[in-house]
């Protein structure tokens, strides 16, 4: 304890809080369980509604589309293709009177303005004759349009398909039917960082270790943007953006400090010492890097576009709260977890921190220095 109890008569802040967060840290555990079910309690029970459409004031996009909707309001929605193939000629009347009728039953969906049919527009129509497409306008865009609206289109393609015609549709009101695979993609991307950490460091829990302070610290940081959009307007897909940063934030910081724990363990020093040097040295550089990308971020609030502006908060928010984890929720449980941190070592995957002049990077600083 001879290290921590310098630091403890250190005027430096990270020397005091690694104090704090070794004597207490089943306490600093139990804030963030608090906090976290606190922060999804409030978004589940008070979480504003995120903006599906948004606009870029001032920009010469959205000088052409307020013209348009003033001007050419049945233009001024999205649209939707709809492809029709036929092993026939599309010139055969058995299957124009098909096209025919999936155009007229597009016409009557909801929100829909109007249809441009092949029919009447030969250039819709392929050399070969056996494809063609159709353009369906709606009268708002595809972000503001209703979920009922959009699957209608979706009913009538699956509904339309025949043995001799068959009907496909694409374009942003479809893609509004479907899910956005974020959280696959997010799912995909732990996956990834648990193989490179498990790489990194050999051994299972140091590399869970990493992942559940970035999941606990992104939980709190979605929950509050979810609150925040109370009181701004926050997009739809503004929470998988918060996701992104987060996630990759959260893991590098959690990274950092127990690189240095492990190094200080691996050395012969106490557990509690090893926090207090990895809190005492990483955590400078996390705080630092984390101050830094939270100024960048509240930086887009000068652009003036009120959605990247959230953005910028966004992201701010899961970053601050990353640093936070990895300042006081991730010591407290490396203090409790100990030595038990190399517990479940792969083979040949074993990691020993302390050995860094035999490494491949102590030879490749070595031989830089030599050739500067």
């Amino acid at each position: 304890m001879t290290v921590l109890r310098s630091l403890f008569v250190s005027s430096s802040p990270f020397e005091r809080l690694a104090h704090v967060t070794v004597r207490h840290k089943w306490l600093v555990i139990g804030c963030w369980a608090v906090l976290l079910m606190g922060l999804l309690f409030a978004m589940n029970f008070g979480r504003g509604s995120f903006a599906t459409n948004f606009t870029i004031p001032g920009s010469e996009a959205q000088k052409a589309a307020d013209l348009l909707r003033a001007k050419f309001p049945a233009q001024a929605g999205s649209d939707s293709l709809l492809v029709f193939k036929s092993q026939q000629p599309l010139s055969d009347g058995a299957v124009q009177a098909e096209i025919a009728a999936v155009v007229a039953s597009a016409r009557q969906l909801p929100e829909v303005t109007g249809v441009i049919s092949p029919l009447d527009h030969p250039t819709q129509i392929s050399k070969d004759g056996h494809i063609a497409f159709a353009t369906v306008q709606y009268g708002v865009q595809a972000s503001a349009l209703k979920h009922s609206s959009a699957n209608a289109l979706v009913s009538l393609i699956d509904k339309s398909t025949t043995p001799s015609l068959t009907v496909e549709a694409g374009g942003q009101v479809v893609q509004q039917t479907q899910g956005t695979g974020m959280a696959s993609s997010e799912v995909i991307g732990i996956v990834v960082a648990a193989i490179i950490l498990l790489i990194a460091f050999g051994s299972v829990v140091a590399m869970g270790l990493p992942i559940v302070a970035a999941l606990v610290s992104l939980g709190c940081g979605i929950a509050l943007v979810g609150v925040a959009a109370h009181f701004m307007d926050i997009t739809s897909f503004t929470p998988s953006f918060a996701a992104m940063i987060g996630l990759g934030v959260g893991i590098d910081y959690a990274l950092l400090v127990i690189t240095r724990f492990r190094e200080a363990l691996h050395s012969g020093r106490s557990v509690d010492d090893s926090v207090a040097i990895a809190v005492g040295t990483a955590g400078r550089s996390v705080l630092f890097a984390g101050t830094v990308v939270i100024i960048a971020m509240a930086g887009l609030l000068l652009i003036g576009i009120p959605f990247i502006g959230a953005l910028g908060v966004a992201a701010a928010i899961v970053v601050a709260l990353s640093v936070l984890a990895a300042l006081t929720l991730l010591p407290a449980s490396l203090a409790i977890i100990g030595k038990r941190v190399d517990y479940l070592s792969l083979p040949f995957l074993r990691s020993t921190e302390s050995s860094h002049h035999h490494s491949v990077w102590h030879k490749l600083s070595i031989a830089i220095q030599k050739r500067p």
